[in-house]
């Protein structure tokens, strides 16, 4: 079990609770301590007559020993005073505004290579997947709070970052603009409709090779924001450039969603 107190706290508490041993004192004077705690469950009686037709009545929680391990943590009392520069520290420490803010830019689905040049010239930096984050506001990104990413102890001290809490409130974000994004979008024609001279924009390619050779998939966008992918193995027989607009022929196979 872990605990934190003050100095002052420390001095009442009752030290026959304690078995402990001086780790280390951090620049800030707080104190760490290990060793063991009387059990909270059994009060340090090891077992429980009542219970004696189970295993002897021994205490599972400490196992017969009358002890819990533990940790104790005693911090300055001015350091309650000081709790706001504190979380500051530690905010910019990983990554924050002092006042623990943080903006993201979350995009769902296909992003091309553009998009991502574009955000890093703007400063942000990329966090996984389609996430970039940002020290200022942006006019298409959300706001993200440190106070929802990290632990504080009991005098409001922020003193552990959790990357999976942000990841979290960013996968829910995702997830919430892809919903928007398909309440907003609607499939294009039916299955098995052969589409004559429909006009295309090229957006991507990709490569990858298969036990029966290479494949290509090729990635288009119509007027409408409608993607299009045709995965094949022989392509064009003329490069393609970015951005360039061409018509074909082709039939629906099928209609998925992806991410």
């Amino acid at each position: 079990m872990k605990h934190v107190y003050s100095e002052s706290e420390f001095k009442n508490i009752e030290k026959g609770e304690y078995n402990l041993r001086l780790v280390k004192t951090d620049r800030n004077g707080t104190k760490y301590f290990e060793g063991v705690q009387k059990c909270w469950k059994c009060m340090g009686h090891r077992e429980f007559r009542c219970w004696g037709h189970i295993s002897g009545g021994v205490c599972f929680a400490c196992n017969g020993t009358g002890v819990n391990p533990t940790t104790v943590k005693v911090m300055t009392d001015e350091r309650k005073a000081h709790a706001s520069e504190i979380n500051a520290e530690f905010f910019k420490k990983n990554g924050f505004t002092a006042e623990g803010k943080i903006w993201a830019v979350v995009k769902a689905g296909f992003v091309p290579k553009e998009f991502t040049a574009k955000m890093l010239e703007r400063g942000a930096k990329k966090h996984g997947w389609n996430i970039y984050l940002f020290s200022e506001p942006q006019e298409d990104a959300i706001e993200l709070d440190a106070k929802d990413c990290c632990y504080a102890d009991m005098y409001g001290c922020y003193n552990d970052f959790e990357s999976k809490f942000m990841n979290q409130l960013i996968a829910d974000a995702q997830e919430a603009e892809r919903k928007a994004q398909a309440e907003k979008s609607s499939y294009f024609g039916t299955v098995g409709e052969k589409l004559s001279g429909i006009e295309l924009t090229f957006k991507n390619e990709f490569f990858y090779e298969t036990q029966f050779g290479g494949m290509c998939i090729y990635i288009f966008e119509d007027a409408a924001g409608h993607q299009f992918k045709w995965n094949t193995s022989t392509g064009f027989s003329t490069s393609l450039e970015k951005e360039e607009v061409i018509k074909i022929n082709a039939t629906i196979k099928e209609h998925s969603e992806y991410n």
